[in-house]
């Protein structure tokens, strides 16, 4: 009879694995003035789908987020709030959380204040005390099943990426969000020869400092680039959402993976309810992401969201105030 292999276990100690966290309050008085005085010094006006309020909308996912990584993954370190000025509401001050303002980790402190995710991104591993081995969510990712380090990273420490089926294309170059895309596919071409590439999942991202440390200093332009850009723009360069997998995976330092993830979009309270609902827990991916595509700000999709996210993760946190 052939001996069942041994379960693999991660050297916890040795390799401490964070999670970061970008997070914004869009209804925040003092941000909102931050956010029009800085579109006031801009001479073209960015793209609305770049500036939408709906892009800044808080549903306190976040709460629920943080929620879902003590019910399936247990294993994680210390949490990294990357946030302008803001702290939410709800949470108390915990050993394990640290919140950190754009202005600690930004290199450039010109590039401030920001509204762009991709900016803030490329400045991650600037994160002061950040473990070597991170994975990074945005607020509207969740872990819907259990997960362990090497669902992220395999035993020698490289990183797991997940792609969909979606191939890398250059459709709509000056789309703030597809822009970027288009420039990974460019520099990809150019850099690596052409070929059939596909867009990463959007679910939670293992990244590694040193790693990104060396990116930064091999192409200096790319981030610099991003980091400069106070909205989305098309122009830049989606930095964790690809361009540094791919390259990574050229250097041998990627594998890619394949385990259950699911992109729902938050659209109206009807497809929550009677759609989302059901389906995820019949499907339990290990991770989610809850898109905001409504049109406005809708106090009924709010509602619903909360106790949809608030019946998958029912248990208080010791971070939360009750």
């Amino acid at each position: 009879m052939r001996e069942k292999e041994a379960t693999p276990t991660w050297d916890h100690n040795r390799y401490p694995i964070d999670i970061v966290y970008l997070w914004v309050d869009g209804s925040d008085p003092a941000w909102l003035l931050e956010k029009n005085k800085r579109l006031s010094k801009i001479n073209n006006t960015p793209p609305e789908e770049a500036i939408s309020p709906i892009r800044f909308q808080d549903h306190e996912e976040l709460r629920y987020s943080l929620r879902s990584l003590l019910k399936f993954a247990p294993f994680f370190h210390h949490i990294y709030i990357v946030t302008m000025s803001q702290r939410p509401k709800w949470l108390l001050d915990h050993p394990q959380i640290t919140i950190v303002d754009h202005t600690e980790i930004f290199k450039d402190k010109t590039h401030l204040p920001t509204f762009n995710s991709n900016a803030i991104e490329s400045n991650l591993h600037r994160i002061p005390n950040l473990s070597e081995h991170f994975i990074y969510f945005n607020d509207d990712m969740f872990l819907g099943a259990p997960v362990t380090p090497f669902d992220f990273f395999t035993g020698a420490g490289e990183v797991v990426s997940l792609f969909t089926k979606t191939t890398l294309k250059c459709n709509h170059p000056l789309h703030s969000y597809l822009g970027p895309l288009c420039n990974l596919k460019i520099f990809l071409d150019d850099l690596y020869g052409e070929e059939k590439r596909y867009q990463m999942r959007h679910s939670p991202y293992a990244l590694r400092k040193s790693y990104m440390e060396e990116s930064e200093a091999k192409y200096p332009f790319v981030f610099s680039t991003t980091s400069s850009k106070p909205f989305r723009d098309k122009d830049s360069y989606p930095i964790t959402n690809g361009f540094l997998q791919y390259n990574w995976y050229y250097q041998n330092r990627v594998v890619h993976k394949k385990f259950k993830n699911s992109l729902l979009s938050l659209q109206d309270a009807t497809f929550l309810n009677k759609v989302s609902f059901f389906w995820l827990l019949w499907r339990a991916p290990k991770t989610f992401c809850i898109n905001d595509h409504t049109t406005k700000d809708d106090a009924k999709v709010a509602s619903d969201l909360k106790y949809f996210l608030s019946y998958h993760y029912p248990l208080i946190a010791s971070w939360e105030v009750v």
